[in-house]
């Protein structure tokens, strides 16, 4: 069962390369045990007025699992100001188990 949540999440740690280690959700912290797939997305807003590099998403994805055996969708939101770089989100909750889209 999918569930689509699009939350901040806090207190996120990465390793080298940027991606995530473990993070904080609805006052509860997780420690990513594995990666299960990780993509980019340079697409434009489907509410984009103008298509250029600056409607652009710079996003990166993570298919994680917990070591509590929870599967997320989480993502860093690079933005394009300053002030917003590395915001990350919680993009989805999958059932557990579940891996594919």
């Amino acid at each position: 069962m999918k569930r689509f949540i699009c939350e901040p999440l806090r207190s996120v740690e990465t390793e080298k390369g940027g991606v995530p280690v473990s993070f904080r959700w609805k006052s509860r912290q997780f420690r990513v045990d594995s990666v299960l797939r990780q993509w980019q997305d340079y697409d434009h807003s489907p509410v984009a007025h103008r298509k250029s590099w600056r409607t652009r998403r710079h996003r990166n994805y993570f298919r994680v699992r917990t070591d509590s055996g929870e599967t997320f969708e989480v993502y860093c939101d690079r933005g394009t100001k300053l002030e917003d770089r590395k915001h990350w989100v919680m993009a989805r909750e999958l059932g557990e188990g579940e891996e594919d889209v």
